[in-house]
Formats: C-alpha cells, sequence, structure tokens
C-alpha cells in the first residue's frame, strides 16, 4: 500500500513560506514506495561501506537528480534500548554532480507532524575510491545525547539509499510504471481545498529467467512464484542479480506487493 507521506508532509507545510523550495523539491521529486525498514534485502556489514557494497553498487549515483523514498521505520530501529512505534517516513535524495544529499523527514506518532530531522542533509560524497567520511548532521533542537543516536540512524538511513541503488544495479530488476492515485479522491481533495496525492514508481524484478535456468541445471520445474517479502542479490561472474529470499501466497492472486512487482 502506498502511504503518500509526501502528499501528509505537503499539507501540513504548504503554508509556511520558510518552507517554500524544500516543498518544492519534495513535489517535484520522482517517488518510490518501498518495504517497512526501507530495505529490500539485508547486505551484512563485515568491513565497512566501500569493501561490502561496492561490487553491488558500482557507481553512487541516483537515477533521478531529485529522489524520494518512503517507507515506514521499523518498531526499535533507533537503538537497541528503545521502542518506538512503526514510524512513516521518508528520504528526499538529491543528485549534485557526484554527491548524494539527503534529508531524514519523519511524522511524530504522537503529535501527528512531520519533522526534518536536521538543518543539513546527509551528504554521500564521491565515488568508493575516494569516498569522504560520512558527515553526521545535527538534531534539530538537540543536545549532545542525542548525537549517538543520530550517528547511528543516520548511518542506518545511508545503507537504505545504498540498498536500493543496489536494487536497481541488478540485472533484473528495472523501473516500469507508475502506481497511480485514485482520480476520484484526489478530486475530492480538491474540491476540500487539499493537495493532490502523487504517482509513485513501481521497481520490478523479474525472478522468472533465473528459475527457468535453475530449473534447467537441476531438473526441477521452476517454483511459483507470489509476493516477495524479503530477498538478496547475489553477484555473479558479469552480473547482479536479485534471489528471492522468501516467497508466499499463489501467482494467481496477485504479484504486487507494496512498492515493488515480481514477475
Amino acid at each position: 500500500m502506498i502511504g503518500n507521506y509526501s502528499s501528509d508532509f505537503l499539507e501540513q507545510h504548504k503554508n509556511n513560506p520558510e518552507m517554500a523550495e524544500f516543498n518544492s523539491e519534495v513535489s517535484n521529486a520522482v517517488k518510490f514506495s518501498l518495504p517497512d525498514g526501507g530495505k529490500f534485502f539485508e547486505i551484512k556489514i563485515k568491513n565497512n561501506l566501500a569493501q561490502d557494497y561496492k561490487e553491488y553498487v558500482p557507481i553512487l549515483r541516483m537515477p533521478y537528480e531529485l529522489t524520494l523514498l518512503e517507507f515506514k521505520l521499523h518498531e526499535g530501529e533507533l537503538s537497541d534500548g528503545l521502542t518506538i512505534p512503526k514510524t512513516p517516513m521518508f528520504l528526499l535524495c538529491k543528485q549534485i554532480d557526484d554527491e548524494i544529499l539527503f534529508h531524514i523527514c519523519m511524522k511524530n506518532t504522537a503529535t501527528k507532524e512531520w519533522m526534518i530531522l536536521s538543518e543539513s542533509p546527509v551528504r554521500i560524497e564521491g565515488q568508493w575510491d575516494n569516498l569522504k567520511p560520512i558527515a553526521i548532521p545535527r538534531v534539530r533542537d538537540g543536545d549532545a545525547n542525542s548525537a549517538d543516536l543520530m550517528r547511528q540512524f543516520t548511518l542506518t538511513m545511508v545503507t537504505v539509499v545504498i540498498e536500493f541503488l543496489a536494487a536497481l544495479n541488478c540485472s533484473n530488476a528495472e523501473i516500469v510504471d507508475d502506481v497511480k492515485p485514485d482520480l476520484k479522491l484526489n478530486l475530492s481533495r480538491k474540491k476540500k481545498g487539499k493537495l493532490p496525492l502523487f504517482e509513485y514508481k513501481v521497481l520490478v524484478i523479474n525472478t522468472q529467467v533465473q528459475q527457468v535456468q535453475q530449473s534447467r541445471v537441476s531438473g526441477k520445474h521452476a517454483s511459483p512464484r507470489m509476493h516477495l517479502r524479503r530477498g538478496h542479490i547475489r553477484k555473479l561472474e558479469n552480473k547482479t542479480v536479485w534471489v528471492n529470499g522468501c516467497v508466499v501466497g499463489n501467482k494467481a492472486l496477485g504479484v504486487v506487493d507494496k512498492s515493488y512487482k515480481v514477475v
């Protein structure tokens, strides 16, 4: 399900002149809805970002100048000792030359208010061979006790961005179509003076070729495909492919799951 968090954010801040430029970027960004937690898969960090991700993401570059990644934060994501409810959020990513900048925006589940966590964006600057240390921005109205928490959380969001790029880099993944908002609902919102809901991109992952190839080798039929919960990527000799991590249901019942399709 598409949360359309960006529309909710803009609705709250549309009358704030100080937010005009930021609101414009949110509105114009190409939007993706990601699975809960913001990740399609897990790449275990053994050494550092460059050593662990370089083989999956050869070039650190967003697919669009402005890209918005929307998802719900898992419970307990902020720290081991802190339990929080699932939290709507999005990352507004901007590609400028050889640098990816992104702002972290979250909804306070208690007050229902959207906030930008820091005044300055997180910066992923350079490529793997000359990648600069990730600068951790200061939390708005934060104190010294929040520094460690912000560092941990920021690095988690950096991996969300990089693993999104890793999914795009898979040879059997492509951006093909949009999830369009309901026309009647948008007309109703317009009559009420509300901003429209946005279209979201769909990342389509084709697992059929890979499964057919595997069945030819093993002599088994390709397993039926359903919606994807979590997968992983496999580095082959000359390409990177998506491998299903967990598949449930029946293809006859549909293959669309939240923000991506498996075909």
